[in-house]
């Protein structure tokens, strides 16, 4: 048995002994070591060997010396904090971190990376290549972004995984989006302009194309406001700060294009539109059909007449455009995410969401920070930025089954709980511009569907059922309809001027004045919608107020209608 130490020593506490039992006159022991560091460890036990015929104890010294080595494993380089801004170029986008192993017999993997990061190991297995991505960091808030990569080593067939931070710093300068983005030929028009540094590196003016807006008042440090002149040509310019190094985000771009001349004609749908959207630069709608399992499709002219194209995307839920106006983003309830090439028509589906289950993407949302907005909105919902796939960086509020509504210009945003068991739920109007959430109080029902609602493009004024409110929130009065208004349809114009009433009693179309105050001014149309489609589902505008468009169908056969009607 063991007695402890020689006199005049302890046994040290990294050590443990443990007797397992005697055979044939033969003990065992076990030795454990506790929480060693790497080095060389030495002590002596003293163990006891028996009794002599004098009854003097027989002793033995036992010299015990343990050897503690590294673990084999990866030697890692450090990484300085990268900075990305107008400066780099593409070739200057990607990074090395140096990895060593210990041993021959280790190797090592790439495990996953962050949004941000694309991460590969080089052709010498000796480093993690890393590329920031354009588009990404483009979409990115300026400031410190806290990235990483997760390695993962193997030794004997353990394996660790080790996550490896990679500290960027996004400090871009320049132009990030504009509103409104199309202006018509002929008129002067006051726009906005948001990015970095943009309230203070364009005050001496802003390159439109090859033209100097030199009319700039400041908003605030990332946001201008510019006097567009009428006689800027027509065509699509691309917005720049004069003598600015070039950007890594995609080109801003304003479109000056004549007053479009739609057809009047009524246009047979292929399947009923849950979400439409109105694309004024192309002159085109996009919407997605029927409530399961149908497709997108995009409604156009040629001038004459009225057509419609399809793209063949399973169970489409939320649409919305990109930033630049040039493709189209379809989310689906089965959890994936389109790009339409509104120029090719290719489909693709580049960075798909690695923890996606049973997201039903309800709502694509491009917002006028440019921010485009992904939300799950089946029951409790979760968002993300779009295309890295991040968190939003602000709260929504916690509506079930939520539902959102973007004005046209992407600056207002109506956000409401739709109709479900969970109880009470609430309105609010978020404005992009400040970031703020405020609450709208409906007089009536508080019963939200999307339908329900419309906004005009700058937010003045909203409507719900059949309800005006203006751009405080403020309740202005109703328009006079009679009877049950739940089957009425309201649609406001862009400008806010106009609203088109669907009347549910006469089956008429009735427009208002609603730029003052109420009673509402009814003006003299006699708008009157064939039998066959006795039921409204939406009420659009063209953005110069200029047309209105209906979206009509008849439950019991099925058939779906655009009807188109000049104003002017």
């Amino acid at each position: 048995m063991i007695v402890g130490a020689p006199a005049g020593q302890s046994v040290p506490g990294w050590l443990g002994v443990q007797e397992l039992g005697q055979s044939k006159g033969e003990a065992f022991f076990e030795l454990h070591a506790f929480g060693v560091a790497p080095g060389t460890y030495t002590t002596t036990l003293r163990f006891l060997t028996g009794w002599i015929e004098t009854e003097e104890i027989k002793y033995v010294d036992v010299r015990i010396t343990l050897v503690v080595k590294e673990a084999p494993g990866v030697s890692i380089g450090t990484v300085n904090t990268i900075v990305i801004d107008n400066s780099l170029g593409e070739d200057e986008l990607m990074f090395s971190i140096p990895v060593t192993p210990s041993e021959s017999a280790v190797t090592w993997r790439i495990a996953a990376a962050s949004a941000l990061l694309h991460a590969e190991k080089n052709n010498g297995n000796s480093a993690i290549d890393l590329t920031i991505d354009r588009a990404k960091a483009g979409i990115s808030e300026n400031g410190v972004r806290e990235e990483w990569v997760d390695l993962v080593y193997s030794y004997l067939g353990r394996e660790t995984q080790v996550r490896i931070p990679v500290t960027v710093e996004i400090a871009f300068t320049g132009v990030k989006t504009v509103s409104p983005r199309v202006l018509y030929s002929g008129e002067d028009t006051t726009v906005r302009v948001r990015g970095p540094g943009v309230g203070q590196l364009g005050l001496g003016g802003i390159l439109v194309g090859e033209t100097l807006i030199s009319s700039v008042t400041r908003i605030n440090a990332s946001e201008v406001e510019l006097l567009i002149p009428g006689t800027l040509p027509e065509g699509e310019h691309t917005i720049t700060l004069p003598d600015s190094p070039s950007i890594l985000w995609e080109p801003v771009t304003l479109v000056v294009k004549p007053h479009a001349i739609y057809p009047i004609e009524a246009l047979t749908l292929p399947a009923t539109p849950t979400q439409i959207i109105y694309d004024p630069a192309r002159e085109q709608f996009h919407y997605s059909g029927g409530y399961s399992g149908y497709a997108v499709y995009t409604l156009s002219h040629d001038g004459e007449s009225w057509m419609w194209s399809q793209f063949p995307i399973t169970a489409p839920a939320g649409i919305g455009l990109s930033q630049n106006g040039k493709k189209l983003l379809v989310g689906t309830y089965e959890c994936e995410l389109w790009e339409i090439d509104l120029e090719t028509s290719e489909i693709t589906s580049p960075f798909p969401l690695n923890s996606c289950f049973y997201e039903h993407f309800g709502l694509v949302a491009p917002l006028y920070t440019g921010l485009t907005l992904v939300a799950d909105t089946n029951q409790w919902p979760s968002m993300w930025s779009y295309p890295d796939w991040a968190g939003v960086g602000f709260n929504f509020p916690g509506e079930h089954s939520p539902f959102g509504l973007v004005s046209l210009h992407g600056t207002y945003m109506i956000w409401a709980g739709g109709p479900t068991t969970s109880g009470p739920r609430a309105a609010y109007v978020y404005n992009a511009r400040d970031n703020v959430f405020n609450t709208l109080g409906t007089v009536g029902e508080n019963y939200y569907l999307d339908f329900l609602f419309s906004i005009s493009a700058n937010g003045n004024r909203i409507s719900h059922f059949d309800d005006i409110y203006n751009g405080q929130l403020a309740y202005m009065g109703s328009l006079s309809s009679g009877g049950d208004d739940s089957l009425n349809r309201v649609g406001i114009s862009p400008k806010g001027s106009l609203a088109g009433l669907f009347d549910w009693q006469t089956k008429s179309l009735r427009i208002f004045d609603i730029s003052g105050r109420a009673p509402f001014p009814e003006l003299d149309y006699e708008l009157m919608l064939p039998e066959e489609t006795p039921m409204v589902s939406r009420i659009m505008f063209s953005e110069d107020d200029r047309y209105m468009f209906v979206f009509a169908n008849n439950v019991d056969t099925n058939l779906n209608k655009m009807y188109v009607f000049e104003l002017q």
